[in-house]
Formats: structure tokens, sequence, C-alpha cells
């Protein structure tokens, strides 16, 4: 990450000013090494002392440089190198006196905010040629321009990526719990939240997990990320279903379709049997209506359904 682009994040952060996507690129930056950490801990040392001066329209820059050396080399510390310090206080000082950011006048640092609501999904087109089917309930963050070096956005929720191929400017998504992914060009689909993520890797290879560990996920692969990261075979063949419509089960137990099919429609349905042990399906579903699929569903186990306010109740004797 480029140093500007760095020294705009803590300043943001120290004002309050930064976005859920901005804290968590920078606290990715910060726990990648020691080193970086040092960095944020002296600019906060720097914020404390000297961040709360009046805002000055006029801003004459190199007098604040010599404002801000002189009244650091009174600040004489055994630990301290220095030229680091004065580096960062005057990028910090920069930006904070002169009341705006490295990046406001620049139009690739524009960000783009969308978010879905409970009703529909949404296809975004980046500026690079990358696809994001964006699910329900989700949002989504990204620049108007990508900068030189990376391609970054923010998902907190659920999103089919089609990354558009590009070697030299790894396309990285950060989440507001900390799970990163990077690519250079695939297809996959990705769950995240504050408390876990899931990758599904549909075409190529992708770098998953967070600023501890991560693992490469490839195609008929599943990664999750709880309090561990852990990569296993994909054994949900409906994990796109909210953006293909498509549903396939192949000698599934009967609770477990009423459970995806209650995820899918967004519908509570319950089933209730005597004895559920010979109860699987074997049925492919493309953009049904639920009330054709239940209907089948009663046909095929001798289910009676009712309705009432709180939900479907489908209940039988058995399936032998």
């Amino acid at each position: 990450m480029e140093n500007d682009r760095i020294f705009e994040l803590i300043a943001k952060e120290l004002k309050n000013e930064a976005s859920d996507f901005e804290k968590s690129e920078l606290a990715a930056w910060r726990t990648k090494n020691d080193y970086n950490q040092s960095i944020y801990d002296d600019a906060a040392k720097i914020w404390d002392k000297y961040g709360h001066f009046p805002l000055n329209h006029n801003f004459d820059a190199g007098e604040a440089w010599q404002r801000f050396s002189s009244a650091l080399a009174n600040q004489p510390s055994e630990n301290e190198q220095p030229h680091r310090w004065l580096k960062i206080a005057a990028s910090i000082i920069l930006v904070t006196v002169a009341g705006y950011f490295i990046y406001s006048f620049q139009q690739n640092r524009d960000q783009v905010h969308v978010a879905t609501g409970s009703s529909k999904s949404e296809m975004i087109l980046l500026v690079d040629g990358s696809k994001v089917w964006l699910n329900k309930n989700s949002t989504f963050e990204y620049p108007e321009k990508f900068d030189a070096d990376t391609r970054t956005v923010s998902l907190d929720g659920e999103g089919y990526f089609e990354v558009a191929p590009n070697s030299t400017q790894p396309f990285i998504i950060f989440s507001e719990g900390g799970a990163r992914v990077e690519v250079v060009g695939t297809a996959f689909n990705y769950f995240t939240s504050a408390d876990s993520s899931a990758i599904v890797v549909t075409e190529g290879k992708v770098a998953f997990g967070n600023a501890i560990k991560n693992q490469f996920v490839t195609p008929g692969l599943t990664g999750t990320l709880t309090s561990d990261l852990s990569v296993q075979a994909t054994e949900d063949p409906n994990f796109d279903a909210w953006k293909t419509g498509v549903l396939s089960f192949n000698e599934t137990p009967l609770n477990k379709v009423i459970s995806t099919l209650s995820k899918h429609y967004d519908s509570k349905i319950v089933l209730e049997l005597e004895s559920e042990s010979a109860c699987q399906l074997s049925s492919h579903y493309d953009n049904m209506d639920l009330n054709d699929i239940l209907e089948e569903l009663q046909l095929l186990y001798n289910l009676e359904r009712s309705d009432s306010p709180e939900g479907i109740l489908l209940n039988g004797t058995s399936c032998e």
C-alpha cells in the first residue's frame, strides 16, 4: 500500500472520520508486521500532542513543517527515530491542518457505496471490467477508479465475483470481521459478516484468510473463517442459488431440503414427520415458484400443508 494512502487512513482514523472499510484496510496493514504498528503508534502520539490545532484555510505547508519540526526537536527520546517522526508528523499535520486529505481532489478515491434491501439483488460492473452480483441485505463499497497498484473493495453480506484478470493489479476484498480475499482474476461466491466468512471458488485460485493466516482456495473447495481458518470440499451444491435461481438435490434428506427452501425463499417452513429416516429427494428446480415445489413435495411424500402468519407447516407420517 502506498505511503500516502497509509497516512491518509491514519489521519482519518485519528480524526474519527474513517469509514468501516477504511478501518478494516488500516487494521490489516497495522497487523501485517510490528514495524507498521510502530508507525501507527508514533502517529497516534503525535496526534495526541499536536492534532487539535485550529484549521487555517490559508495554510502554509513550509511554515507548518518548520513549526512541527521544531516542536518535535524539543521532545527528545532515546527510542525515537527523529527523521521518521518528522515524516509522519508532516504527513499527518498537512492533511489535518489543511482540512482535507491527500486524495480528496483525485477522482480515483471517490467511493461508491451500494446497499441492497431485503427484496432484490443487484449486479455491479466495475471500471476494470469485473462483475459483482450483490445478494439481498448486503453492502458493497468500491472506488470509481482503482489506483495503480491494487483494486481494493469491501463487502458486508454476500456477493458473487467475476474478477477481470490482471496479474499486476491484485483484486482485494476487505470485510468488517477482518477477513481478506486477494485474487488476480477468478470467480467465486463470497459471504462475510462480523464473525464469520466463507468463500466457494468456481474458477482460478483465491488467497483467503486474515492478517494472521491465509490459504489458497481452488475450484471445488470452500474456505471458512471463524475463530480459525479451514478449507474443505464444497458440499453444498446450492451455494449460488441466490444468484442463479437453480436448486439441485441429489438424495438429499428432506429436512435439509426444507431448510434450503426456507433460506432461499426467505420463508419459514416447518416439517413434522413421525419418521424421517427414508425421506430423501432427488430433483432439480430452475427458478420455480415455492408453492409449485411444495405441491410436488406434498404429492411425493403424502404431506399435508397448513399456512399461518408464523409460516408454512408440512406434516405427515413417514416416507416409507
